[in-house]
Formats: C-alpha cells, sequence, structure tokens
C-alpha cells in the first residue's frame, strides 16, 4: 500500500512477501538461514532473488545490525524504530479505528484520552530495551515496543471487549495514515526506496520474479 499509495510506484515483477521464521535470523541460525537462501537462489531456481530483506530493529546491536548486513550479502535493512508498529501510534488514526468498531465501547473514545494512555506507556520503561531506558523523551516513540503498547491500548480502551488485531489493525491504521498523514510514513517510504533501487542490480535484469522480503513484528 505504502509502495503504491504514497511512492505512487509499481511493483511490476517486484512481490513484497513476509519473513515467517524471524527467530531463525538471530545468532549463528543466522548464517546458516542466508547460506540456505543463497544455494535456492542460484542458478534455474523458482525462488525470486531477494533484493532487500526488512527487518525491525528490535532491539538489536549496532553490531548484530552488521553482522546480519554481511550475512545477507548487504541486503538486509533495518527499520529506524523499534518496529513497524510503532508508526501506528497516532491518537487520532487510533481514536478513529476504535470508534469505527462495533461494541468497542459505549462511549466514544477521544484523541486525548489516547494521547494521555500512550504519553504514560512512554514513560514507563518496562516498554523499552534495557539499553533505551534512559533515552530522552524524542527517542521515546523510537524505542518503545509499539506492538505491546497497540495490544494494551485496545485492551484498556475498550475495557477488555476487543484485542488489538495485529493484521487487521495494522492495515487499517496504516490506510488511515496514507490518507490522512502520509508523511509519518517517510521513514518507510525511504527504506522502501532503498530495498527497490536494488532492482537496479545484476538480479533484476533477469526474466525471473523478484521479492522484498519484511519481517512482521511479534505480537
Amino acid at each position: 500500500m505504502i509502495v503504491e499509495k504514497i511512492m505512487h510506484r509499481s511493483l511490476m515483477g517486484t512481490e513484497i512477501l513476509g519473513i515467517r521464521q524471524t527467530g531463525d535470523l538471530e545468532g549463528r541460525d543466522a548464517k546458516r538461514v542466508f547460506e540456505i537462501y543463497r544455494r535456492l537462489t542460484k542458478g534455474a531456481s523458482l525462488l525470486p532473488p531477494a533484493v532487500a530483506f526488512i527487518l525491525d530493529d528490535e532491539c538489536r546491536s549496532e553490531a548484530v545490525k552488521r553482522d546480519l548486513f554481511k550475512l545477507s550479502a548487504n541486503l538486509a535493512l533495518f527499520l529506524p524504530r523499534r518496529m513497524y508498529e510503532n508508526y501506528l501510534l497516532n491518537p487520532s488514526a487510533i481514536v478513529y479505528l476504535c470508534n469505527s468498531i462495533s461494541g468497542f465501547r459505549t462511549s466514544q473514545v477521544t484523541v486525548d484520552e489516547v494521547r494521555a494512555a500512550i504519553d504514560k506507556k512512554l514513560s514507563d520503561p518496562r516498554y523499552f530495551c534495557a539499553s533505551d531506558k534512559v533515552k530522552t523523551p524524542a527517542d521515546w516513540l523510537q524505542n518503545v515496543d509499539g506492538a505491546r503498547v497497540l495490544e494494551e491500548l485496545f485492551r484498556e480502551l475498550s475495557e477488555t471487549r476487543v484485542e488489538y488485531e495485529k493484521v487487521a489493525h495494522g492495515i487499517a491504521l496504516t490506510e488511515w495514515l496514507i490518507e490522512n498523514a502520509p508523511g509519518e510514513l517517510d521513514e518507510v517510504v525511504q527504506l522502501l526506496s532503498k530495498a527497490l533501487s536494488g532492482e537496479g542490480s545484476a538480479a533484476a535484469t533477469t526474466p525471473q520474479a523478484k521479492a522484498v522480503a519484511v519481517q512482521p513484528s511479534r505480537k
């Protein structure tokens, strides 16, 4: 949606695919996984060659990210924020979604209410990686556990009537941002532009389809 509606770019033969077992990309398993992938995509393989692997930052150290970048043959890219859900913590978008869900609660959710609830969680070190507990307020949205914040917000605001659904609600929040506040997705746009620039590589000159592999944030 972001590529087509904000970047106004056709994916042509490129597919954006979800990475399933993201835990396999941690530690020593990462080297094995990327080596298997390289073997499977060589020669006359039916698998599409990847032009990028987009991964959540998810508290990874700079050293770990450099290692994954090398192991992936320079194809691993990382979101500037901890996970994609961090871009969805927009009070107006959340209010719109909550109030559109039948039976969410008897009274309407307000922007001030959502903003106060988010701010409270952003000031709580339990929502951050250990190394991020001393970050300044300007860094909170970048480093907070966005998925956990959304899950708890929906549970609290709906008085336990509605659980946050990662896929359905994530898509709805993204659609709202695309239509009403596309600038808040600028970092994602820049990363996708960088990922898709791989279409100028040797792999992209083949008639075979290409893929951008994206890590789905954990629940």
